[in-house]
């Protein structure tokens, strides 16, 4: 993170902030050969593709994250905490309640979640 953003605050550092990540996607376009030359978002602050290519950018005071990718995607960078293992015990049982369900394809993502945070525990 460059000192200057560092330094600022309030909406200026937000700004400078998200015109950072989105630095960030486009060093991800390059790396992976999807070149995105327009970060615009919808009125409801969604992104909106650019050349058919997917982005999303997340950051926070000290960090900030861009990516791009020919699929919807999403980002977000939040400060990792410890769970209980109540915590990890009770999102098995949802898993293993929903599996087969129609909820699957969105309980295999929350199943890879569940996998980070019981090897964090």
């Amino acid at each position: 993170m460059p000192e200057t953003i560092k330094a600022m605050k309030g909406k200026n550092k937000v700004e400078a902030l998200s015109l950072f990540a989105r630095e960030s996607a486009k060093a991800s376009g390059v790396k992976s050969k999807l070149f995105a030359d327009m970060f615009e978002k919808d009125a409801l602050g969604v992104p909106l593709p650019s050349n058919n290519i997917f982005w999303s950018i997340s950051h926070k005071p000290d960090f900030v994250a861009g990516v791009v990718s020919v699929k919807k995607l999403g980002i977000d960078i939040e400060k990792i905490k410890d769970v209980s293992d109540v915590v990890v015990v009770l999102f098995a049982v949802v898993i293993l309640t929903f599996r087969g369900s129609a909820f699957k394809d969105e309980l295999s993502n929350r199943e890879r979640m569940g996998i980070i945070y019981a090897r964090k525990v």
